[in-house]
């Protein structure tokens, strides 16, 4: 966790969008919204990717379809 990631430029230009799964990402949620992407929440958590894919799936075209 201690590995630092080479972050391209312009990186946050690109058409985005953001999901949150926990209230632990409000805060990235917020940078989001800041950055006037689209966003949803779910209340769940992150393992809800696996234990309720078609929920997850739904909120990502939901997004994608904003998106463009």
């Amino acid at each position: 966790y201690d590995l630092e990631v080479e972050v391209p430029s312009g990186w946050s230009e690109w058409p985005s969008a953001y999901l949150q799964l926990s209230t632990a990402y409000a805060g990235d949620c917020a940078a989001a919204v800041e950055r006037s992407w689209p966003t949803a929440t779910l209340d769940c958590t992150h393992l809800s990717v696996h234990t309720e894919p078609q929920r997850v799936l739904s909120a990502l075209v939901a997004l994608a379809e904003q998106v463009g």
